[in-house]
């Protein structure tokens, strides 16, 4: 496994460790409900020649993971928010190969 992919399990795996589950849960909460929109079905938009679309959905802690597509590729895509960093967390893997974590 190379250290971006280990990078991005080990976050994602905190991400899951940290918090309550939202198993039962339909909305996210607290400075995460500001992305409730995003829950409200498939996503889509055109620029240019190049069509995207999105579909979100709760994750265990708190969290929202994203799918992205286009003909050029797709992305899954984690945010969350730390309460005791006080910030906003992202990880996301691409199709295309760039790993990006922000934490």
């Amino acid at each position: 496994m190379n250290v971006r992919a280990a990078a991005v399990a080990f976050f994602v795996s905190v991400l899951v460790a940290t918090g309550p589950s939202n198993a039962a849960s339909t909305a996210l909460t607290g400075k995460m409900s500001l992305y409730n929109y995003l829950l409200k079905g498939k996503w889509s938009c055109k620029a240019g020649s190049s069509a995207y679309s999105a579909d979100y959905a709760l994750a265990p802690g708190n969290t929202l993971h994203g799918h992205l597509y286009s003909a050029q590729g797709s992305e899954d895509a984690y945010f969350g928010y730390s309460d005791a960093a006080h910030r906003f967390r992202t990880v996301s893997a691409d199709s295309t190969d760039p790993i990006e974590s922000s934490v």
